[in-house]
C-alpha cells in the first residue's frame, strides 16, 4: 500500500515492488533518483554495523554496499524497521544505515528509530509526500506528517519513530542549483 500510494503521489516516479526490487536495480538506477523511497525490512547490527541491512527482493543489501554507490538523491526514505539505528565506533562515528546513505551522496534521508507498523506508517508516508510534494519543505513536511499520524493514531509508537538526517530545505526544483 505504501510503495503504490508514494509512487502515486510523485507522478512519474518508477516503482519497483516484489521481485522487481533488487539491489542490482538499485544500484544501477537509484543513483540517478531524485527521491529515493526504500519501504523494506531493516536490519541494524550493534556488533557490527557494518553488516546492518535492508532486505531486497535479491537478498539483503548491506552498509559496506552503499559504499559501491554514488546516489544523487535530495532525499533517500528508509521505511523499514529500525533504519535510523546508529551506533557510535572509533571515538565519535555514528555507523549505520542512515549514514551510508549519507556517504553514498543522499543530501537527507528519512528513516525510523525502531519497528513501525505497517498502518501508521503507510499514513506517515503519505501526510510527508503530500507536504512535499505541495512545496513545504522537508524539515516542515516531517512536522506536518509528526502532526497528522499522531491525530490519527495518539500512541507515541505510531507517529514519534521518524526522523530526519541531511538537508531540512526544500527539494530543489529541476534545474535548480542543489545545496
Amino acid at each position: 500500500d505504501e510503495v503504490g500510494r508514494v509512487g502515486a503521489m510523485l507522478g512519474t516516479a518508477s516503482v519497483w515492488a516484489g521481485s522487481s526490487a533488487t539491489r542490482g536495480r538499485l544500484v544501477r538506477e537509484g543513483p540517478r533518483a531524485r527521491i529515493v523511497h526504500l519501504a523494506t525490512h531493516g536490519h541494524f547490527r550493534a556488533d557490527n554495523p557494518l553488516f546492518s541491512t535492508l532486505e531486497m527482493a535479491d537478498g539483503p543489501l548491506m552498509l559496506y554496499d552503499l559504499y559501491d554507490i554514488a546516489f544523487d538523491a535530495d532525499l533517500v526514505t528508509l521505511s523499514g524497521c529500525g533504519t535510523g539505528l546508529q551506533t557510535v565506533v572509533g571515538g565519535d562515528e555514528p555507523y549505520g544505515l542512515t549514514r551510508g546513505m549519507l556517504q553514498a551522496g543522499a543530501r537527507s534521508v528519512l528513516a525510523t528509530l525502531w519497528d513501525t507498523h505497517d498502518g501508521s506508517a503507510t499514513h506517515f508516508m503519505g501526510a510527508f509526500y503530500d507536504a512535499i510534494v505541495g512545496g513545504e519543505s522537508r524539515a516542515a513536511a516531517l512536522r506536518s506528517a509528526l502532526t497528522s499520524t499522531r491525530d490519527r493514531y495518539p500512541n507515541p509508537y505510531h507517529w514519534a519513530p521518524f526522523t530526519l538526517v541531511g538537508a531540512h530545505g526544500p527539494l530543489p526544483t529541476p534545474g535548480m542549483t542543489r545545496g
